[in-house]
C-alpha cells in the first residue's frame, strides 16, 4: 500500500510542479523576451537569467504542489472506492496517512536543500546580471550599511561608502581579540588598498566585565585590514541572496556593532521554518478530503474541499507576514514569529481531526 501511494503521488506531483514552473515564469518571461526584441539583448542572457529563475519558483510552488497532488490521489482512491475497500479491510484512516506523511517530509527536505544551496546563489546571479545586462546599470558609486567581519573576531560597520573617492563615513571597528574588547569610532576614514586611515574618531575600551574602562581620542589612525573592501562594496547581498550561515554571520556582525538584527534574526529563522510548509500543507489537504468527502457521488464536498484549501493556504502566507512583522517589532521573539504559522496550524487542523475522530470511529 505505501509503495502504491507514493507511486500515485509522484506522477500529479510532478506535473503540477512542472504546470506552477511555467505559470510562475510567464510574466517574468513576457518581461525578457521584449528586452530580446527592443533591445537586442542575447538570447542566451534570457536563457540564462530564466535558469536563474527556476529555483525560487520551485521553492514557492512546491507547497501548491504538494498539497494538490495529496488532495487528487485521495481524492481519486474515494471515487475509485479503494478506501472503502481498506476500511473494509479494518486498515484505519491514520495507517493511509503514513506513505502521504512520508512523501511529505521528502518534499520538505527537498525544498530545504534547495533554499539553503541553490536559491541563494542563483538569486545572486540572477539579480546580477539582470542589473548589470538588462538594465545596463554599472555598480553604484555610493553605497550605505555595509557589514563584514575581518581576520580574527574584529566586526566593521560603515554608514556610508563612496567608492570613486575612496572615502567612508561613519566607521565602527569592533575588536574582540584582546582581553579588553574595544570599540574604534571615526567619523571619516580612507582606504589605499589593505591600509586605513581613520580621521576625527575615539577608542573605547571595555574591562573583562564588558564595562566602559578607557577612551582615547585620535585626529588620524592606521589600521591594517586583510579583507578587500572592495569585495564587500561590490557583493552585497540582501537575506534572499544569502544561505542561513551566511546569514548568522551577518547576524553576529550587526549584534557586535550595537545595531538592531531583528529583521535579520526572522529572515534567518524563516529559512528553516518555511520548508515545513510543504509538511503541513499535505496535512491540510489530507484532513479537508478525509472530512468533507465521504463518496464519489459527493460533488460539492469536492468543491468544498477545494476552496477551503485555497482559503487555508491564502490564510496561512497571511499569518506569516503578520507573525513576521511582530517578530522584526520585538512584539515576539523571532523564532517565534518564523514558526508559529506552522504551529498554529498545525495544532488547528490537529484538533480538527481529533474532534471530528471522537464522533465518526
Amino acid at each position: 500500500m505505501d509503495r502504491y501511494y507514493l507511486k500515485e503521488l509522484s506522477f500529479p506531483f510532478f506535473v503540477l510542479v512542472s504546470a506552477f514552473i511555467v505559470l510562475g515564469l510567464i510574466d517574468f518571461m513576457y518581461s525578457l523576451f521584449e528586452q530580446v526584441i527592443n533591445r537586442g539583448v542575447p538570447f542566451g542572457i534570457v536563457l540564462k537569467l530564466l535558469l536563474y529563475k527556476v529555483p525560487i519558483v520551485v521553492v514557492i510552488i512546491l507547497p501548491y504542489a504538494c498539497l494538490f497532488s495529496v488532495m487528487l490521489v485521495i481524492l481519486k482512491s474515494i471515487l475509485d472506492n479503494e478506501m472503502v475497500v481498506l476500511w473494509t479491510c479494518g486498515i484505519k484512516y491514520e495507517r493511509v496517512f503514513a506513505p502521504i506523511i512520508v512523501f511529505a517530509v521528502f518534499v520538505t527536505a527537498s525544498a530545504f536543500i534547495l533554499s539553503e544551496y541553490f536559491v541563494p546563489m542563483t538569486n545572486y546571479k540572477s539579480n546580477t546580471l539582470y542589473h548589470r545586462v538588462l538594465l545596463k546599470e554599472s555598480i553604484p558609486l555610493i553605497d550605505e550599511n555595509i557589514f563584514f567581519r575581518d581576520v580574527g573576531n574584529r566586526y566593521f560597520y560603515i554608514r556610508k561608502i563612496e567608492k570613486d573617492k575612496n572615502l567612508m563615513e561613519d566607521v565602527m571597528v569592533y575588536e574582540l581579540d584582546n582581553k579588553q574588547p574595544q570599540v574604534i569610532l571615526a567619523k571619516r576614514a580612507r582606504w589605499d588598498g589593505n591600509s586605513w586611515t581613520l580621521s576625527d574618531g575615539k577608542i573605547h575600551r571595555y574591562n573583562s566585565d564588558g564595562y566602559f574602562d578607557f577612551e582615547a581620542l585620535f585626529d588620524t589612525l592606521q589600521i591594517k585590514v586583510e579583507y578587500d573592501i572592495n569585495m564587500v562594496y561590490e557583493k552585497v547581498k540582501n537575506t534572499k541572496e544569502m544561505s542561513s550561515n551566511e546569514l548568522a554571520k551577518r547576524i553576529k556582525a550587526v549584534d557586535a556593532a550595537g545595531l538592531d538584527s531583528k529583521k535579520l534574526k526572522v529572515e534567518y529563522y524563516l529559512k528553516y521554518a518555511t520548508p515545513y510548509s510543504n509538511l503541513i500543507f499535505a496535512f491540510i489537504g489530507i484532513i479537508l478530503i478525509f472530512i468533507i468527502v465521504k463518496s464519489s457521488k459527493h460533488i460539492w464536498g469536492v468543491v468544498l474541499s477545494i476552496i477551503l484549501a485555497v482559503g487555508s493556504v491564502s490564510f496561512f502566507y497571511v499569518l506569516t507576514a503578520f507573525f513576521r512583522a511582530f517578530g522584526i517589532a520585538g512584539k515576539l521573539s523571532p523564532v517565534l514569529s518564523a514558526w508559529s504559522p506552522n504551529i498554529v496550524y498545525f495544532i488547528f487542523f490537529l484538533a480538527v481531526w481529533v474532534i471530528y475522530r471522537l464522533y465518526h470511529l
